[in-house]
């Protein structure tokens, strides 16, 4: 029901929350999520499930990141954002557009370049050899993320700082 007390909608979904100050109100049918508004249009065609807050909406083919408020937290519309748990547990995950990948924080921000590819699955420890050559265990206390460019490969935290340079 709008705030004027008129359904709005069909009895379809299990749960429904207020109408926000934008006028959406977050919906749940099944599994699935989504926003309505006050007109009980879905806002977006998919809305993964929530973590902290936070979920990748798909419209036209495309994906962002969106709060439950409904606000858009990213700027870009990607190809695709992925939906790996040690990633999302880290506050980021990885996007793809036009063919590359880039680091995205979970606050929508981008948090790397783009590149050829960005290891998929667990964040691993890796080892490494320091500056002088010398075999170094520094790197495996970091959540560290391989990525790759030209046939290079380098690792970023999951701040998005550059950890070892791609060469």
């Amino acid at each position: 029901m709008n705030q004027l007390g008129l359904l709005v909608t069909d009895m379809v979904y299990d749960e429904a929350l207020d109408f926000n100050e934008e006028g959406y109100a977050l919906v749940k049918y099944g599994e699935f999520y989504n926003f309505i508004n006050e007109q009980g249009e879905e806002v977006f065609e998919y809305i993964s499930p929530f973590y902290d807050s936070v979920a990748i909406a798909k419209q036209d083919g495309k994906y962002a990141l969106v709060d439950e408020t409904g606000k858009l937290l990213t700027q870009t519309w990607y190809d695709m954002i992925y939906e790996e748990e040690v990633y999302w547990n880290a506050g980021v995950t990885r996007a793809r557009l036009n063919g590359k990948y880039v680091l995205l924080g979970l606050d929508g921000i981008e948090r790397s370049e783009y590149y050829d590819g960005i290891l998929d699955g667990d964040l691993p420890d890796y080892y490494s050899y320091d500056e002088d050559g010398e075999f170094s265990d520094a790197l495996e206390e970091k959540d560290t993320i391989l990525f790759w460019s030209d046939g290079w490969y380098g690792m970023r935290n999951v701040q998005g700082e550059m950890v070892v340079r791609p060469e």
